[in-house]
């Protein structure tokens, strides 16, 4: 009798014991579920197509992969274009609509097509962050060393971003003095705690590095102000310009990307930041170099051996390229990721170094190796197929 109460009374108590670890192994389990669930679903965004393979998906399921574009004011019908037909895979478009005056105000640079763009975006869920760029550092100093003017831009920035239910802004300031660096960092700082406040993104589009004992060819003092590191802390995405390896003035052809660079610009950059918060910028426009009448013109793979020019070269978007490509013969070759075709027209000879559809691909692929938070395209607007193989991959 005695045994038999016994057993009566542990029995239950055995059971809920038994019960309670088989309940505490499986909560584990079922979160975890979830969570690959919701980052898988960010990763793909919705219904949008990606170039990552399922495979890739899974890899990088713990971040948001993202294309972006930049649509600049003079060229925004063709943007406009262009925004249409990548609406399927784009997820950010940043219009270069806002400059700066001396006092730290913004100054409109709005086209045409601003409210079609607009509409756009937004039916299409495209986040709409748009640009103010900025080359003068002589009227950016004058901004940041008047703390009146400093507070001004400040205001004028939120004012402008959320008057018109904007995401965020990309700020595309690309020659700062050293001297200014303090008083860059505080209107960061400024900006990214008014701007996180209301739910807005802040942007930064920076020059390319490559390392800290690099003699850069220009913008040196700019560079140095731009500490990615420091950067980080207050933005949401990092831009890299990873373009213009040899420069429209340079007196003879090079390369305008090339996909060594870019892995060493990669390479040093997710040591300074989180990989997510990086954006490879990728170019869509290529550069012709017109030489004399008697020989071709020399391509210099490094920028180190090439000298300045006396003019710009020409720059064309992907459907003049075919058109010239198609209408001459020359030799062609590729180089490090970019296609490069020698001619002579009109008795003169010329250099024409462009980026295809494939070459594109390449660079997302090496954002993808480095686990980037994805790409931004410099320009969108007549780039053709340019960009068909980010939502055809198989």
């Amino acid at each position: 009798m005695r045994n038999n109460l016994l057993l009566f009374i542990l029995l239950p108590a055995i059971f809920l014991t038994v019960f309670g670890l088989l309940m505490f192994f499986d909560k584990p389990a079922s979160n975890q579920l979830v969570d690959l669930e919701t980052n898988t679903n960010q990763i793909s965004n919705g219904d949008r197509p990606s170039v990552l393979s399922e495979e890739q998906i899974n890899e990088y399921s713990l971040y948001n992969f993202t294309y972006s574009g930049w649509i600049p004011s003079w060229g925004s019908s063709s943007g406009l274009d262009s925004l249409k037909r990548n609406s399927s895979f784009l997820n950010i478009i940043s219009p270069v609509w806002y400059e700066l005056n001396e006092n730290g105000s913004l100054k409109t640079r709005y086209p045409a097509q601003r409210q079609e763009i607009i509409t756009t975006a937004k039916e299409n869920g495209i986040r709409l962050i748009p640009a103010i760029a900025m080359f003068d550092h002589e009227l950016f100093t004058k901004v940041l060393q008047s703390q009146e003017s400093l507070d001004r831009h400040v205001d004028a920035i939120i004012k402008t971003v959320l008057d018109n239910q904007y995401d965020g802004i990309d700020l595309d300031y690309e020659s700062t003095k050293l001297s200014d660096k303090p008083k860059y960092f505080e209107m960061l700082q400024k900006l990214s705690n008014k701007l996180h406040a209301s739910n807005k993104q802040l942007i930064v589009t920076v020059i390319a590095k490559w390392g800290e004992d690099i003699v850069y060819p220009s913008l040196k003092e700019t560079r140095q102000v731009q500490d990615w590191s420091e950067i980080s802390l207050y933005v949401d995405q990092i831009r890299i310009m990873a373009y213009d390896y040899t420069f429209t003035r340079s007196k003879f052809p090079g390369p305008i990307g090339p996909l060594n660079w870019i892995d060493e610009v990669l390479k040093y950059a997710v040591t300074e930041v989180q990989p997510s918060k990086l954006i490879l910028g990728i170019h869509l426009y290529s550069y012709e170099w017109k030489g004399g009448a008697n020989e071709p013109l020399s391509f210099i793979a490094n920028y180190m051996g090439n000298t300045n020019g006396s003019s710009d070269a020409s720059s064309y978007v992907y459907s003049q390229v075919k058109n010239i490509v198609k209408d001459n013969e020359g030799r062609a070759y590729d180089f490090e990721g970019e296609q490069v075709f020698e001619y002579k027209k009109d008795g003169i000879y010329r250099s024409l170094v462009y980026i295809d559809p494939q070459g594109v691909l390449d660079r997302v692929d090496l954002a993808i190796k480095y686990k980037l938070g994805g790409v931004v395209f410099w320009r969108l607007g007549g780039e053709d197929e340019l960009l068909t193989n980010l939502y055809n991959a198989d």
